[in-house]
């Protein structure tokens, strides 16, 4: 999965966390204060503390969650443009919280404070504090932008399947060569060995059955080595790269044109 995919997922979660223990933003006086969390409003004054739940925060930290979770679940570029919407009603929603409380719980220098009884207000200048949750959805937004206008796509050339194949041969790794046989279509079965595919056994370096010289069988034999492959078509024997095996194996099994870097957010 893609870096720029599993970033929003990991920074949304991370907001989850955060948020219930740090405020997006804080009113802070000698006495008082209100700190906006992700369930609502936790207000303090002396050694009182009272908490008012709103549905605003809430609904803030749940699209952020949403956005994040998008193009994870649903692997289209649709979910890139679902994402960025969710991440900016989250971002509205934590500013409606501001103004919420910048319109109901402060007024001319008066702080509105909750009590068992009821609320009244107590004059407390307050000073504003901007917290990690704050900079977190916002930078979720920017991201999620980012990825609509390239899609997912920026953090670093994606590499095409015969890349990927290719550096899995490197480290003699040949499952990326098991999906380059079924992106072409070429039926294969995996055996002990190794992969046998049509008319060809494909080995990894150090197997125990050797190519012999002699006594040919009829099929082609490959054997795949860190810096070289081996071909043995019966008594003719190639030495060639991984570049060219894969090329090799496009020709010989791929039969019509194919599709090989699939793109799942930019199409």
């Amino acid at each position: 999965m893609r870096r720029e995919i599993q970033l929003p997922m990991v920074l949304s979660v991370s907001l989850a966390i955060v948020w219930f223990f740090v405020p997006a933003i804080s009113y802070k006086s000698s006495v008082y204060s209100l700190d906006i969390m992700g369930f609502g409003f936790s207000v303090s004054f002396l050694n009182l503390r009272n908490v008012i739940y709103s549905a605003l925060p809430l609904a803030s930290l749940g699209y952020a969650l949403v956005g994040g979770a998008l193009p994870i679940v649903w692997r289209t570029k649709y979910s890139l443009y679902l994402s960025s919407l969710s991440f900016a009603l989250s971002g509205s929603m934590m500013l409606t919280s501001l103004i919420y409380v910048e319109r109901y719980m402060h007024y001319a220098g008066y702080s509105l404070l909750p009590s068992p009884t009821g609320y009244f207000f107590i004059y407390s200048p307050v000073e504003i504090n901007v917290g990690p949750p704050t900079f977190l959805v916002f930078t979720l937004l920017g991201i999620s932008l980012m990825n609509l206008w390239k899609g997912a796509s920026w953090m670093g050339r994606r590499l095409t399947l015969f890349e990927r194949t290719i550096r899995g041969l490197e480290r003699g790794d040949l499952k990326g060569l098991l999906r380059f046989l079924k992106e072409i279509n070429a039926p294969f079965t995996i055996r002990e060995w190794g992969i046998e595919t049509e008319g060809m056994e494909i080995r990894p370096e150090g197997s125990t059955d050797k190519i012999n010289l002699l006594f040919p069988r009829g099929k082609t034999r490959i054997v795949i080595g860190k810096r070289m492959v081996i071909i043995n078509h019966g008594h003719d024997i190639k030495v060639i790269d991984h570049k060219q095996l894969i090329k090799y194996l496009f020709n010989e099994l791929g039969g019509k044109e194919t599709k090989v870097l699939v793109e799942e957010y930019a199409e």
